[in-house]
């Protein structure tokens, strides 16, 4: 979602319903172009036009806290996500799909998290050549696991089970 899209859902939520040169002076932009972007959201049903003015509908605000949950989130939480969605990915597609900015090095990043997630055996990396593309083996569930590398472990935590870089699995 652009900075544009999710500022335009959050003044809506907020206002409660405002009309497009108000909108237009709040964030800044044309005229023009806020009026563009609200009807491609209303072509998506996130909001709504009565009497001049405009309103987020229920899916908008749904949408709009989710993007402000997900800008909250880790890079590796994103990451595990989009792989969940996706079922395998190459490194590069990943952070194409879930990097920001603000993440440094997502290239790097999401490689070593990865690669400790082959290596207890939470997810398969195929191929010995670059790009790898990595893959769940089985899907243990929403939450992304946690590395420890001064513990030397992966947590599990949608089944509380500690995945140990050296020895295999145990529960908690």
């Amino acid at each position: 979602m652009s900075q544009l899209t999710y500022t335009l859902l959050t003044l809506l939520a907020r206002y409660r319903s405002m009309d497009v040169p108000t909108l237009a002076q709040k964030l800044g932009e044309e005229e023009r172009t806020v009026r563009g972007r609200l009807h491609s959201l209303q072509a998506q049903g996130w909001v709504s036009l009565e009497a001049h003015r405009w309103t987020i509908t229920e899916t908008g605000r749904i949408a709009a806290e989710a993007e402000t949950t997900k800008r909250g989130e880790a890079l590796y939480v994103r990451g595990w996500r989009t792989l969940r969605i996706l079922k395998g990915a190459s490194i590069s597609e990943l952070v194409m799909l879930c990097a920001r900015p603000e993440d440094g090095n997502p290239t790097r990043s999401l490689r070593c998290y990865f690669n400790y997630l082959a290596r207890v055996g939470l997810v398969v990396r195929a191929g010995k050549t670059v790009p790898a593309r990595y893959a769940l083996l089985n899907d243990p569930g929403p939450l992304a696991p946690q590395v420890s590398l001064v513990r030397r472990e992966v947590c599990e935590a949608n089944s509380r089970r500690v995945l140990s870089f050296d020895e295999g699995s145990k529960h908690v």
